[in-house]
């Protein structure tokens, strides 16, 4: 792929698609997904994302697909355009490496008209997770575990934001070891616990996954896609703490965003007072400047694959423009004497 620009730059735009192909559950929102037919590809989305495990008997999805009918896969890649030998390359990496792929295969073992289930723990201490298989009834199930049902005719379940198997599960094409992602220990009522809190914040580890592993790299839309996802994931937890925090004051109807919550009425609120009072206090500023990134800057075009654009690269754009942005700044405050304030907004267009 490194070497061929034409399927490099195919594969970043159908990587969503051959994804969705393999991922063991299903992505949706509470609100709607609005599709920009104009510029950038990009999406807009109302509400909270939520991933939901899908029952093994139900058709037309990649787990029935693992246990049954690989045909149907195929069939699918067809109609959208994805090359037959792509999925058959990914299948038979993920037949070879992807833990959960091994776990499915537990079904073949009972009977195919009985209802089962199989339960995939916590992780342990050295980062393994097992896999329990459940006949015709669950007796005593972790807050933490996953269930995949087959047979259950109910509602699809879905998985915790706090669980480890909430990426891997997702997008087998970016971790299709099923390295498991972030996660806190959660009570039964869903409320992360003390014994859960990890050593690294949630942005400092998805900082560090995105910075060290190149699958982020060459499947262009699709990293894009998981980007969105964990910032979406982080706001809600950051959402579901202010909700638990404010609901011990009885008098209050509406949760309050406070000024700490990036983009909320207080924190524009607070921002404008206080740079108009720096304003006031100090004079008006000597300088109003305006920079813009340049997908064309050398050091984005050196890190791109062949038959990538700056759009499938969104991690090395950002990195750049932070870079240039800091050099500009310690250039400003060199070449012209004292600073007195600086008020800096940084923005994300399309």
């Amino acid at each position: 792929m490194t070497n061929a620009p034409i399927i490099a730059k195919k594969i970043s735009a159908y990587s969503r698609r051959l994804n969705n192909l393999f991922a063991f559950t299903a992505i949706g929102a509470t609100g709607h997904f609005q599709h920009f037919h104009s510029g950038v590809h990009s999406v807009a989305i109302t509400g909270h994302t939520y991933h939901r495990m899908l029952d093994a008997s139900t058709p037309e999805h990649s787990i029935h697909w693992f246990i049954y009918d690989e045909a149907e896969r195929e069939s699918s890649a067809y109609a959208q355009k994805v090359p037959t030998i792509w999925v058959q390359a990914v299948k038979a990496d993920l037949d070879t490496v992807n833990p959960y792929v091994d776990h499915l295969r537990l079904f073949q073992n009972l009977d195919m008209f009985s209802a089962s289930a199989i339960e995939l723990t916590d992780a342990s201490s050295n980062g393994d997770f097992a896999a329990i298989i459940h006949v015709n009834s669950i007796p005593n199930i972790q807050p933490c575990s996953i269930l995949i049902w087959r047979n259950n005719h109910e509602q699809p379940s879905f998985i915790s934001i706090y669980s480890c198997h909430y990426e891997p599960l997702q997008y087998p094409l970016l971790f299709p070891h099923g390295s498991l992602g972030w996660d806190l220990v959660v009570s039964r009522e869903g409320i992360p616990t003390q014994d859960g809190c990890q050593k690294f914040m949630q942005c400092q580890w998805y900082r560090s996954r995105l910075l060290t592993d190149d699958h982020f790299l060459y499947f262009g839309r699709l990293p894009s896609e998981y980007i969105v996802d964990i910032y979406s994931q982080i706001e809600e937890q950051e959402l579901s703490y202010i909700l638990h925090s404010q609901s011990s004051d009885q008098g209050k109807k509406n949760t309050e965003l406070p000024a700490s919550f990036l983009g909320s009425c207080c924190w524009s609120s607070e921002n404008t007072a206080d740079g108009l009072a720096i304003a006031r206090l100090a004079g008006r500023p000597t300088f109003f400047i305006t920079i813009t990134c340049n997908p064309n800057w050398p050091e984005i075009k050196a890190r791109l694959a062949p038959g990538k654009s700056a759009a499938d690269a969104p991690v090395i754009v950002t990195r750049v423009f932070k870079i240039r942005l800091q050099r500009f700044m310690q250039r400003l405050r060199k070449k012209f004497g004292k600073l007195i304030y600086m008020i800096k907004v940084i923005e994300f267009q399309f």
